[in-house]
């Protein structure tokens, strides 16, 4: 299975290799994470979305057309592996809005409040997924949760309520973004 194949620019860089002009994937460097740089995954998501997997990218120099890029594999990952987000969904973030350490934790839908993307009121767990477009299109996957998962800072700000929305304050890259945080979460830590 080759999920770097979904994108245009995967397609290319296969495309580039199998016609001789390129050689491999580029090489990155990979750093042991300081010490603020860990998620704290509470017990509380175990039976609600019980994985995760995070990272962070440093040194980007994003576009308009490389945000809409990263947008598009990432709804096209949604939608394949990860089955509509039922099985994986993934959060971006600008590392330089939140603080670290991260806690992937669960809570009543009444205890989570944030502003969701693309909103300008704050809402609770609840009202997201009665009003939200996205809350509307994905409330199934929580449907019969007493509790619901979110990602919250060191500043007890939330990231994100996956596999539904992220926040509007922390949840969107920009131009402006260096640095990004990345989350997926869950059923499946194989995925």
């Amino acid at each position: 299975y080759r999920p770097d194949m979904l994108s245009y620019q995967g397609f290319k860089r296969s495309f580039l290799a199998f016609l001789g002009r390129r050689k491999g994937l580029r090489e990155y460097n990979i750093h042991k994470p300081g010490k603020n740089y860990r998620v704290i995954i509470d017990s509380s998501v175990k039976e609600v979305r019980p994985y995760t997997a995070c990272a962070i990218v440093q040194s980007l120099r994003l576009n308009d057309e490389k945000i809409k890029e990263i947008i598009e594999i990432q709804e096209k990952l949604h939608l394949t592996i990860g089955r509509k987000r039922k099985k994986l969904a993934i959060g971006i973030y600008p590392l330089e809005e939140i603080e670290l350490p991260i806690t992937y934790k669960a809570l009543e839908p009444d205890k989570i409040n944030f502003i969701p993307l693309d909103s300008s009121r704050e809402m609770s767990g609840l009202e997201i997924l009665q009003k939200h477009p996205a809350g509307q299109d994905y409330a199934h996957l929580l449907a019969g949760k007493e509790r619901f998962p979110i990602f919250i800072d060191a500043n007890k700000q939330i990231l994100s309520m996956p596999p539904i929305i992220n926040s509007q304050l922390v949840g969107k890259i920009t131009e402006k973004t260096r640095d990004i945080f990345i989350e997926c979460s869950g059923f499946d830590l194989e995925i």
